[in-house]
Parts: structure tokens; sequence; C-alpha cells
């Protein structure tokens, strides 16, 4: 580790399972401390944090989550939680205005082409 880093990979995973980096200062691992901001941003807005535990895989497309994690998909009208996705998915599920309607037209449009 070079002076004046602030992470390093300690080449372990943390209590919670995740092969994350560890803060240089306190020892703690960076993916427990952006899931813990994540709560206590998600509980502002009105979501609670769901009591299913987040799963190795997006559960759209099954690829592993990328650096930072799989995102807490949910309802904008009534806050109530999805799923957990993988960064791709969950924008994609945005841009395409977060509904069902939106996504069969982008399956229709894909369909034309065959």
């Amino acid at each position: 580790m070079d002076a004046g880093e602030t992470t390093y990979d300690p080449g372990v995973v943390c209590a919670r399972g995740h092969a994350s980096r560890r803060n240089t200062w306190s020892n703690k691992c960076l993916r427990c401390h952006a899931d813990r901001q994540n709560q206590r941003s998600w509980k502002a807005m009105g979501i609670e944090y769901p009591e299913r535990p987040k799963p190795d895989a997006c559960e759209c497309c099954g690829n592993p989550p990328g650096a930072k994690g799989l995102a807490l998909d949910h309802d904008h009208e009534t806050g109530a939680f999805r799923g957990w996705l993988c960064g791709p998915c969950n924008t994609a599920i945005g841009s395409l205005g977060d509904c069902t309607a939106g996504v069969q037209r982008a399956l229709d449009y894909l369909k034309r082409g065959q």
C-alpha cells in the first residue's frame, strides 16, 4: 500500500461476505459502509430497507453486481421495494419510464426487427 492511499484490499471477505476494499483509517468494508449510507437515504425518501438480503446477482439479468453493487429498485409512486438490480438494468428500466408499458414498447420495437 502506498502512502496516502485511503483504501486497501485486505484479500479476505468481511463479516457480511463482501470481497470489498477497506478504509485504511477505520478498516471498515466499503460495501458495508455504502449499504448503511443507502439505508439512511432510502429511509429519508420513505422507502423502507427490505428484509430480503441482497443476492449475489442482479434479479433482472442475472449478472454479478458492478463496482457499486446492486441497486434497490422500487416503485417511484408507492415506494414499494421490487428487487435488487445491477446499475445497467436499473438505468435501463428507469429510462424506459419505470413501468411495464415502457418495457413493452421496447419489446415491441425489438420484435419489429425480426
